[in-house]
């Protein structure tokens, strides 16, 4: 069997592959959730749209008309709900729609078109910070433990005493 050293250093990488593989998941997906956002923003035409009610019970999620460019009127809820609401019915709000699918809107906020892309990312980049600290620091923190543990940290020899030649001292009478 291998010295304890050993096997702290294989689970020390054993963990730092999980976090790499756990951080991978949502780094993926915030990095689709970005990409998907940046390209229907991108894309999106801009109308005016005005807040016409408000849905659920405990959270509300704005209900919107808006008018896309034919002219052709609209209604969506947004797949945002908060409580207290965000929105107030009456108050103007901007609408980005793509063309092709108008009924796909979404209002133009922060929490609307990014959340999912900040919260995933936010999450894979603490997994990944952690497994790169694995990598990188425990091993440093383990073999300053280990120098510690061993009496090699801290010890310190003690100063070399001179040789007695016998200056400074007296005969007494």
């Amino acid at each position: 069997m291998g010295r304890p050293a050993d096997s702290v250093t294989r689970l020390t990488r054993v963990f730092t592959i999980l976090f790499l593989v756990i951080a991978a998941i949502p780094l993926g997906l915030g990095g689709y959730f970005y990409v998907r956002t940046q390209r229907f923003v991108s894309s999106a035409e801009r109308a005016e749209g005005t807040v016409v009610a408000m849905a659920g019970s405990q959270t509300q999620a704005p209900v919107v008309a808006f008018t896309d460019g034919t002219g052709t009127p609209h209604r969506i809820t947004s797949s945002v709900s908060s409580s207290p609401p965000a929105h107030v019915v009456g108050e103007k709000v901007t609408v980005l729609y793509d063309p092709l699918d108008p009924g796909s809107a979404r209002l133009d906020s922060f929490i609307q078109l990014w959340l999912g892309a900040t919260v995933a990312l936010g999450i894979g980049g603490m997994f990944l910070l952690m497994a790169l600290a694995m990598a990188f620091l425990l091993p440093l923190v383990l073999r300053a433990l280990s120098d510690v543990f061993a009496g090699r940290v801290g010890r310190r020899d003690p100063p070399p005493v001179p040789p007695h030649t016998g200056a400074g001292t007296q005969d007494r009478p």
